[in-house]
Formats: structure tokens, C-alpha cells, sequence
């Protein structure tokens, strides 16, 4: 089958086009999170980056196992808005942290004894205007959420001989 020059030119113009137009976000939170340094906390593999719409809330779920320290740490694309991220127990709905008490904190850190799964609802809060509320156009950003571990050291005090 034989395909003129003008139609592959245009072909491979709109899968150009369409290339650039589209957000890809895989590996966001790689490249964009700033990890704190001087720390022995390792990448989790349940990491997360993912293109969200302003003020609608996303959920993620994750596994975390026993006998670790986590943390959390968002970013996102422009660094302007705020990411709003409640954690809830999956078992029962229970609300474990919510960020909003320390005025949008970007990361979390915390113990976990006995391996669970969270649930994470996560918001990027925009203070749009009502004129853009009801123009009907979706405000996209790139959010990264970085998880990191490590092994919990020996706890309680050291007998001294």
C-alpha cells in the first residue's frame, strides 16, 4: 500500500502536536520533589505522580508496611497552589491526619507498627474566581507525591554495663 507524502507528513505533524498539547506527568515526583538530604530514607515504589483538575479531589490508596517510617511529600507543577491531602485508615474511614490543621504542610511523617493500607484523598486547592468557575475550563497541573521509608531502629533505652 502506498501512502502519499502529504497524509504521513500530517500524520506524524498531529501525533506531534497532539505530543506536545498533552501533559505527561509520569515521573514527576522523581525529578520535581525536593527529598530531604542527610536522611537513610529509601524511594517507595508506591509513589505517585498524576495530572489533576484544581479543587477536585482524587483518591489513592496504598500499602504500608509494619515496622517502618514514612514520609509523604507533595509537590506540584507550578509550586502555586496548595495541595490539600486528608489520610484516612481503609479499615474504617477513620481520618488519621489532615493537613489543613498546619496550614497545608507539603509533607508528613509518621510510624507505622503494623502494616496497613491508607487511603489518600487529594485536593489542589485553587482560589479561582467565580468569572472562571463558569467559564467551564478545568485548571490541569502535574502533582507528585513522594513516598519514602525506612526501617525503624531499635526502640527504648540502651542498658549500659
Amino acid at each position: 500500500m502506498k501512502v502519499s507524502k502529504p497524509i504521513l507528513l500530517f500524520v506524524i505533524l498531529l501525533g506531534t502536536i497532539t505530543s506536545i498539547n498533552g501533559q505527561n506527568c509520569r515521573n514527576f515526583h522523581k525529578k520535581n520533589v525536593k527529598v530531604p538530604r542527610n536522611e537513610d530514607y529509601k524511594y517507595y515504589g508506591q509513589s505517585k505522580s498524576a495530572v489533576m483538575v484544581a479543587n477536585k479531589t482524587t483518591v489513592y490508596r496504598a500499602v504500608f508496611y509494619g515496622n517502618k517510617d514514612y514520609k509523604v511529600i507533595f509537590c506540584t507543577e507550578y509550586g502555586d497552589y496548595p495541595v490539600r491531602y486528608v489520610i484516612k485508615s481503609v479499615e474504617d474511614n477513620k481520618v488519621l491526619y489532615d493537613n489543613i490543621i498546619d496550614d497545608y504542610v507539603e509533607s508528613v511523617g509518621f510510624t507505622i507498627d503494623n502494616t496497613q493500607c491508607l487511603l489518600f484523598e487529594i485536593t489542589l486547592i485553587s482560589d479561582e474566581t467565580e468569572e472562571q468557575k463558569n467559564e467551564d475550563i478545568e485548571q490541569r497541573f502535574c502533582v507528585g507525591m513522594q513516598i519514602l521509608w525506612r526501617k525503624i531502629g531499635t526502640m527504648g533505652f540502651v542498658a549500659q554495663n
